[in-house]
């Protein structure tokens, strides 16, 4: 069900780009890798303010998810799973959330999303 323009809220949302190695500060590499992230896109859609019994039905008995960004196919927004999103976070700080499931409809689209913190 698309949600009324009033109750949309922005946040801003990457595209998963691959990963790259980390460096020290001496450029020797460490084995150890990051994600690299796409260009950083802004949008509005329904957020819901925590996970309950609606959510649970969208996406049957799968658990591993704190909110739902709700919003219509229409609207330009191209959330894929394991992209990152801001939402409680400013843009120029670490993401605060990860896209774990996408449960499409004809009428909408119904993403979930994990609560990650990020040391960077």
């Amino acid at each position: 069900m698309r949600g009324l323009a009033r109750n949309r809220v922005p946040f801003w949302y990457a595209h998963a780009d691959g990963r790259e190695e980390v460096v020290d500060e001496n450029g020797n590499r460490t084995g150890s890798y990051r994600p690299k992230w796409g260009i950083i896109r802004a949008a509005r859609a329904n957020i819901s303010p925590s996970r309950g019994a609606v959510g649970v039905e969208s996406f049957g008995a799968y658990a591993d998810y704190d909110r739902i960004i709700c919003y219509s196919p229409h609207d330009g927004i191209e959330l894929r799973e394991l992209d990152a999103v801001w939402i409680d976070n400013a843009r120029n700080s670490p993401h605060d959330y990860v896209v774990t499931r996408i449960a499409r409809s004809k009428n909408s689209v119904l993403a979930a999303i994990r609560r990650v913190v990020v040391s960077q």
